[in-house]
């Protein structure tokens, strides 16, 4: 029992901490902020929403880029399952005992 008290004790210690961290970083971003100049202010925001909406356009670009490389890959220069050839069903010892069940 005594031991998952102190392991409750130290995650909620843990905690604490990062609260309080957290409180210090909101504080310290308020005063830089107070120190600009009220256009400053305004051209730091239009700037950070910019970057944002660049960030979002470039993981877009990129996630199409991947789902496009995904579905499209190599399957041209794969053999046709379909004709001809060696049949997966048609290999010895595919199933369990050497048997094809069917």
């Amino acid at each position: 029992m005594g031991l998952i008290k102190k392991l409750v004790e130290k995650l909620r210690k843990r905690n604490e901490i990062f609260e309080e961290m957290q409180n210090n970083d909101r504080a310290a971003e308020k005063v830089e902020e107070r120190k600009l100049s009220a256009d400053e202010r305004a051209l730091v925001k239009v700037l950070e929403k910019r970057r944002q909406e660049n960030v979002s356009n470039k993981l877009k670009e990129i996630y199409k880029q991947e789902e496009s490389e995904y579905w499209h890959k190599n399957v041209i220069s794969q053999p046709n399952i379909f004709k001809g050839g060696s049949s997966i069903l048609k290999q010895k010892n595919l199933f369990e005992g050497g048997r094809i069940y069917g």
